[in-house]
């Protein structure tokens, strides 16, 4: 999940996350603090402009740039790197692979690793994600410099361009937090989220501004283009607002992806 402090941009806007003994700092496709089986999608691209700090003074120090691209509908793989006075490692990476799928019973099962850097032991997870009509759910486990620890997570949308999100990890050292993801363009949005420590402190935010978008264009089969040559002159293939917004959510880490 994302460091001492903080599915993104979903994305995100996917995108808060780190080491298994503090909220994570990679961002994967995920919620507030942990990961899901979504990826940002073929040909798509997320960045954030992070930053974590206590709730209690709203005073951030942590600060982090992170990437995420997505290769093919089912692999994706970024980097974050933290420019936080004195950060240590400042740069790490991470991937994620879905290894099942069924759009049918919207169900995926996903295998990542993140948190990989010089001198640094990487977090290794497995994660269940489910839909139903009303909200997902997501569980799962992971290992990395601490004991090996499970987490669980709801997401559900409240409006078309809000969604809610709420999440925990297992372990005194790890946090449970609540969030919230806003699209506000079919490519920004933000995540705003609160992370409490499960062992007691001082609780503390993580604040996302997400940029997202398609970094190539989608191939086409020779069939498909056929029919677009076809179509020439007739009715020329204009995107829809739909799509538009259904590429922005996944790209902004808290609508999912």
């Amino acid at each position: 999940m994302r460091s001492s402090h903080a599915w993104k941009c979903a994305s995100t806007l996917a995108v808060l996350w780190c080491s298994l003994c503090s909220p994570a700092r990679a961002t994967y496709s995920g919620l507030t603090l942990i990961p899901t089986a979504d990826t940002v999608g073929a040909g798509q691209y997320g960045l954030e402009l992070q930053s974590d700090g206590s709730a209690s003074t709203l005073s951030p120090d942590t600060y982090l740039l992170n990437s995420q691209f997505g290769f093919g509908s089912r692999f994706e793989a970024g980097t974050d790197l933290d420019l936080s006075p004195g950060a240590n490692p400042v740069f790490l990476w991470n991937a994620k692979w879905v290894a099942a799928r069924s759009n049918k019973r919207d169900l995926g099962l996903a295998l990542g690793v993140m948190n990989v850097g010089k001198g640094t032991m990487p977090t290794r997870y497995a994660v269940l994600s489910k839909g139903w009509s009303a909200l997902r759910g997501h569980v799962g486990a992971l290992k990395g410099e601490c004991a090996g620890r499970w987490f669980l997570g709801l997401d559900r949308p409240v409006t078309t361009k809000a969604t809610l999100m709420a999440d925990y990890t297992s372990g005194r050292e790890s946090f449970w937090s609540l969030g919230v993801a806003y699209q506000s363009s079919p490519s920004t949005g933000w995540v705003l989220g609160a992370q409490v420590p499960n062992g007691g402190g001082s609780v503390g935010f993580t604040l996302h501004l997400c940029l997202n978008g398609a970094y190539r264009a989608p191939r086409r089969s020779p069939v498909a283009e056929a029919g677009r040559s076809g179509a020439r002159g007739t009715q020329a293939s204009q995107p829809t607002v739909a799509a538009s917004l259904s590429a922005g959510q996944s790209g902004s880490r808290g609508a999912g992806g």
